[in-house]
């Protein structure tokens, strides 16, 4: 901040951003990490928007290993 980076866009990235307005005393600390957390979960829920509108992605449940390694390899063996 005291280099002048305030308002370089990575550092308005989620986390970056809410310590910043902590830093600038703007909110407190019990806020920061509400802030925080929101932030995220927004970021989340538009990643996940823009990721189903692909539909080249193949989705697969975090228990499925084997299914996932079985796929992968399958695609390697087709390129």
């Amino acid at each position: 901040i005291e280099q002048g980076y305030s308002d370089w866009a990575p550092m308005q990235s989620v986390g970056y951003k809410e310590v910043q307005e902590f830093l600038n005393s703007k909110i407190l600390e019990d806020e920061l990490f509400e802030k925080i957390n929101t932030a995220t979960m927004q970021l989340i829920k538009k990643q996940m928007t823009w990721f189903k509108r692909d539909q080249e992605i193949q989705w697969f449940d975090g228990s499925a290993i084997d299914e996932a390694k079985s796929f992968v390899n399958q695609w390697i063996k087709s390129q």
